[in-house]
């Protein structure tokens, strides 16, 4: 195989659900861009969108999947700020009322997730709806930029022009880049993200984990939570002798959340790209149903970042980690691009 051809694999492979149809209509991948299948189009504007008639498609179970994804999505954002604004901030000690910026980072996920899944809606993926799902993968990289810099501020300028440039990178490229390579990349540079950032969930998760183990550390919950674990302690102060405590959760059990919700996000939306059936859709619509309300759930009973431990950082490590999802998405949608039946 000529390095142009596997040039093309990989490149039309990324456009997962986006490109793939049955397997006689698929032969257009490997001639001129512009020779492309008939695209749904836009539900506003008589424009073509990335996405291509999907197989055993059923309109109402479709909206359906959107309505309700996108529903949850939407209370999961609203209970998370409500509970941080509402609940814990007004009722936390004067000098302690923080969240930390992991935790206004989901905040941020949450709610541009409730927008990219809004206007997906109503827009459809194409040009125009990348500027609002650009600002999910945003979020996801803020996440990730938190968790490798150790809650260093967004304000800072290093952290702030790095998330800048990649949504101007982000959108430019797609907006400039003809059919069907715009998909192709922002659905790559997005799957990339999020291998990135579910491994680094899992990491953050597992070294709070061994802390744990070697070091028993109970914190009292500020408020009676019928969800944390109870215990006792000895009260001088009090005849009784005794007084009923609760506990938080143990933080590495709260970011165990957080590691499996980034996994079942990145699931989904790997799985979709080995065919372009109306079930895989509803999988990756599902995705996000489960997701969101764990992350949601995650800042309910950990609203203050304060207890994590962070990993140390070794750049190696970091930069390994990058190319090899680099490599691996690659490799999947180069994989599920064959799966579709073209012949080279």
């Amino acid at each position: 195989m000529s390095y142009s051809s596997l040039l093309k694999v990989f490149s039309a492979a990324a456009l997962l659900p986006l490109c793939f149809s049955a397997p006689e209509s698929t032969h257009w991948l490997m001639g001129d861009p512009q020779d492309h299948p008939g695209r749904w189009m836009n539900k506003v504007h008589d424009i073509p969108t990335w996405v291509i008639p999907i197989e055993n498609y059923d309109e109402n179970t479709f909206i359906a999947g959107n309505v309700f994804s996108g529903m949850l999505v939407g209370f999961s954002a609203f209970y998370a700020f409500y509970h941080v604004y509402r609940v814990y901030l007004p009722s936390a000690p004067q000098g302690k009322r923080n969240i930390g910026n992991l935790n206004k980072d989901i905040l941020g996920y949450l709610s541009s997730s409730f927008l990219a899944s809004f206007m997906y809606s109503v827009l459809s993926l194409g040009k125009i709806w990348c500027g609002f799902g650009v600002l999910h993968n945003l979020y996801e990289a803020a996440l990730l930029l938190h968790i490798v810099t150790q809650q260093r501020s967004t304000s800072s300028r290093v952290t702030y022009g790095i998330l800048f440039a990649y949504i101007l990178i982000v959108v430019a490229t797609s907006l400039v880049l003809p059919w069907p390579f715009d998909g192709v990349f922002f659905k790559y540079q997005g799957l990339v993200v999020d291998y990135v950032l579910s491994v680094n969930m899992v990491r953050l998760y597992l070294h709070n984990k061994s802390i744990a183990a070697k070091v028993n550390v109970l914190t009292p919950a500020p408020t009676e939570n019928g969800t944390a674990e109870s215990g006792t302690v000895e009260d001088s102060n009090t005849f009784k002798g005794k007084q009923s405590v609760t506990f938080m959760r143990p933080v590495h059990e709260n970011l165990f959340l957080l590691a499996f919700a980034a996994v079942v996000h990145t699931a989904g939306n790997t799985m979709i790209i080995f065919a372009n059936t109306a079930t895989l859709w509803l999988v990756f619509q599902f995705s996000y149903a489960v997701a969101f309300p764990i992350y949601s759930y995650y800042v309910s009973e950990e609203p203050d970042s304060s207890r994590i431990n962070w990993y140390p950082i070794k750049l190696l490590k970091e930069v390994i980690i990058g190319v090899v999802s680099f490599v691996v998405v690659g490799v999947l949608m180069a994989i599920g691009f064959i799966s579709s039946g073209v012949e080279l």
